[in-house]
């Protein structure tokens, strides 16, 4: 690891900028962008933002894909001593609107295409820009407010960024995270994998979610990788941008990689690391056999910045999400009590604590408290640990389903149902109405519905009978996230109309 004296993320684009100010940091289908002009741009946006009035502790929302401009505009607020508040780029307007109301921000940065704008709080500025330009000119306008506050010095404890979570379980969370929770991840995930001067880390993944912003910006910035900006993920694109912009490390969901495998493809890439979903081991072998590169799975959750485990690149364990980052505890706790899981291979909720565990939640003391407790993060997560540190995910214990009077995991059905040549997605829940029976929500491969009694027969070979679900519904399409995980709200409702 190169930087061992930044404390914090804007420290790194700036001692960057400084002692090798042509540096190339990004890269994309316009050029290259270098650490002294970046962080020039930096330095004027923050001038900026302090004579509209914005300062320490302010909260600044973002809206907008991927580019230089979210990069500029992200650090510019954190060197500021503000708060980013990241959006969702594919969130309906309504959605926009209840996560602008559990924030509050001062100020709202819209930079996406088209016509159509958000309706903001009264308390909230809106402010339209898709370029650097644009962007200092209407903050400009806006006059000096509040008087002058100037820069103060960073604090590692100090809030850095509010990231939006709990959109797949129906309660929008946002998660305090600091800039030391933003630093340590950074180096945690660069060191354990191994990123170094030498990569091009492709940055397909969205920077609002704490995946993208890890992996794909904070990580590659923090090793000296260049980062390779691309637009929303498209298979056929996405096969060409890899070639020609000589990506290394491909960040990625389940999605993107079943997508990507087939025919073999040309190209420099040295690893996948895969996160934010159950990996099917089909996938993973079709992908490794197009791109000739291992798939490495890792785990973490928002709350926790968000990477704690992950597999080594040189001692991968298919099935596996690895091992405990450097610096972060691992704990499973028995699923019924509060006793610690003592031997290898027993199931228990993961409880993690480490320095990228966050703050809490943003106004929810009560769900803050619910989760942290004295140092560790419940984070709901049933897994098991094998003999050597290996983590395994068996299910969220949410969802796990008691069938006279035995625990099912819906998840491990789900992975054996996926292995049906027939099935594209699959979504395994129990309905309150019937709450010992489970139902199987499928989109079938072919388009055509498959007999639900030859699917029974075959989960037989592979579950016991409380597992096999009763009920099978062929749908179009499952709903999920902007990285892959389901939505269970909305999948929930779709198995109430059955």
């Amino acid at each position: 690891m190169d930087d061992q004296v930044s404390h914090t993320m804007p420290d790194v684009l700036e001692r960057l900028a400084f002692g090798q100010p042509d540096a190339i940091v990004t890269v994309d289908p316009a050029g290259a962008r270098r650490a002294a002009e970046l962080n020039g741009e930096v330095d004027a946006l923050v001038g900026t933002l302090l004579g509209a009035g914005i300062g320490s502790g302010d909260r600044v929302a973002l809206c907008g894909e991927n580019s230089a401009l979210f990069l500029v505009i992200y650090f510019a607020v954190l060197r500021l001593g503000a708060v980013i508040v990241p959006l969702n780029s594919r969130w309906k307007m309504a959605q926009v609107r209840s996560a602008l109301a559990l924030v509050s921000p001062q100020l709202l940065i819209w930079a996406m295409p088209g016509d159509e704008l958000p309706v903001v709080p009264t308390t909230t500025t809106l402010v339209v820009a898709t370029d650097g330009r644009g962007l200092r000119s209407q903050l400009g306008a806006m006059g000096r407010r509040g008087g002058d506050r100037g820069l103060a010095r960073l604090q590692g404890g100090q809030l850095a960024a509010l990231l939006f979570t709990g959109g797949t379980t129906g309660t929008l969370k946002a998660a305090m995270l600091s800039h030391s929770n933003l630093m340590a991840n950074a180096r945690q995930f660069a060191t354990a994998v191994g990123i170094g001067r030498e990569d091009v880390v492709a940055a397909t993944l969205p920077w609002f979610h704490a995946f993208g912003l890890t992996v794909t910006l904070n990580a590659p910035l923090l090793a000296r990788s260049r980062i390779a900006i691309g637009g929303r993920f498209e298979p056929a694109s996405c096969r060409d941008f890899i070639r020609d912009q000589g990506v290394t490390v491909l960040p990625a969901v389940p999605p993107m990689l079943e997508a990507l495998g087939g025919a073999p493809h040309a190209n420099q890439l040295r690893m996948a690391i895969c996160g934010a979903g159950r990996l099917d081991e089909v996938i993973r072998e079709r992908f490794e056999a197009a791109f000739g590169a291992p798939v490495v799975e890792g785990y973490g959750l928002t709350e926790a910045s968000p990477v704690t485990h992950c597999n080594p690149p040189w001692a991968v364990r298919k099935g596996s999400v690895g091992v405990a980052l450097p610096h972060t505890e691992v704990l499973l706790k028995e699923l019924d009590s509060e006793a610690p899981v003592t031997e290898p291979g027993r199931k228990g909720e993961v409880l993690i604590r480490g320095p990228q565990v966050m703050l809490g939640y943003w106004n929810a003391p009560q769900e803050s408290a619910e989760v942290l407790r004295d140092g560790w993060l419940y984070t709901g997560d049933v897994g098991v640990v094998d003999e050597a540190g290996y983590l395994r995910i068996v299910d969220r214990q949410k969802r796990m389903v008691k069938i006279k009077g035995e625990n099912v995991y819906p998840a491990r059905v789900e992975e054996v149902l996926m292995r049906h040549p027939g099935i594209s997605d699959i979504a395994v829940i129990s309905r309150a109405s019937e709450p010992e029976r489970l139902m199987a929500l499928y989109v079938s491969a072919s388009g055509i519905q498959e007999d639900s009694e030859a699917l029974r027969r075959y989960c037989q070979g592979a579950l016991s009978s409380i597992e096999i679900p009763q009920h099978w519904v062929a749908v179009e399409r499952l709903p999920r996230s902007a990285v892959g995980k389901l939505l269970w709200v909305e999948v929930e409702q779709m198995a109430a109309a059955y």
